[in-house]
């Protein structure tokens, strides 16, 4: 499995958003959370009937091996991600979305291109605003509900994970009482990581 880290400084914010604001968010990350939950707990009978052969594929443990084994870096999910589970139009709507660029220092003054982000694995890391981390997980949400209408597959590891589902929750809990300027501030540190998915026969 890959191995990667997107966390945050968890601060707050100096003004109160309103309740029924804060309230919206708390719910729909709890009940897409209890969503995923579910649906690995008890897959769909038509997941069950059919028995599809899979197979997992692997992007290794280093840049060298992700390339050599064609696999795509994706932005949004800080993971080196084999090619047939790379989701280009889910990744490409979020960098429309977003200031998705990484910066080399917590103060923003030195901005990463893709190629140099995808380079940032263990011990490296890249910087991007509060803001980013919020709309990567909205847009791994996304990602997440086409894997269930393939039947669970394709899912990088990331999407796959429920601890990063949960993670994403408190995230936008918490982003939903920063005040607007923070929104903008590097809290977040990510390392590149390496993804395995399951695809079908």
């Amino acid at each position: 499995m890959g191995s990667n880290t997107h966390s945050a400084v968890l601060g707050r914010g100096g003004r109160d958003t309103s309740r029924a604001r804060l309230s919206s968010i708390i719910l729909a990350s709890f009940f897409t959370s209890v969503f995923w939950w579910l649906f690995f707990l008890f897959p769909s009978d038509i997941i069950s009937l059919t028995r599809k052969t899979t197979k997992t594929l692997s992007c290794g443990n280093s840049t060298a091996d992700a390339k050599a084994r064609g696999c795509q870096f994706d932005v949004l999910s800080f993971l080196w991600v084999p090619e047939p589970c790379f989701d280009a139009e889910t990744a490409a709507a979020y960098q429309r979305a977003v200031n998705w660029h990484g910066y080399n220092d917590a103060e923003g003054k030195e901005m990463l291109d893709l190629a140099a982000m995808a380079e940032r694995v263990e011990p490296g890391k890249y910087y991007t605003t509060a803001k980013e981390h919020a709309v990567h997980c909205a847009y791994v949400w996304q990602k997440q509900h086409k894997g269930y209408l393939k039947g669970g597959l394709y899912l990088d590891d990331n999407s796959a994970s429920f601890h990063h589902t949960r993670h994403c929750s408190e995230v936008l809990m918490y982003t939903a009482e920063l005040e607007p300027e923070k929104l903008a501030s590097f809290t977040t540190e990510t390392t590149v990581g390496f993804s395995s998915c399951l695809v079908e026969l």
